[in-house]
């Protein structure tokens, strides 16, 4: 009977984003079914990220930030990686300090 694969989860850390939401889960978009031979443990399947470049704030809830690739006896199952929640951008102000020497 066939198994289900867990979605696969993972945290990343996003450029330029608010603090609040730098820390980023991306979750599966669909579930990976596949008929596994018992001789595979199911735990000793992880799966192959491939993340997009560049990837910094603002991102949308949904966005699509990278695939997930199991390869499970000979044969690849591939799914999207979305980001869980919305990723603000950080606005922070450069400024310098003006001394001025009047004479």
């Amino acid at each position: 009977s066939p198994e289900i694969i867990a979605r696969p989860l993972i945290q990343i850390q996003v450029q330029n984003a608010t603090k609040e939401t730098q820390d980023l889960n991306l979750i599966a978009e669909s579930s990976i079914s596949a008929l596994v031979p018992n001789e595979i443990s199911t735990d000793s399947i992880t799966p192959e990220i491939n993340l997009n470049e560049n990837i910094s704030a603002k991102i949308d809830e949904g966005t699509i930030l990278g695939t997930a690739t199991y390869k499970i006896d000979n044969t690849e199952y591939t799914t999207n990686l979305l980001a869980s929640h919305d990723v603000l951008e950080s606005f922070s102000i450069p400024f310098s300090i003006l001394n001025i020497n009047i004479i």
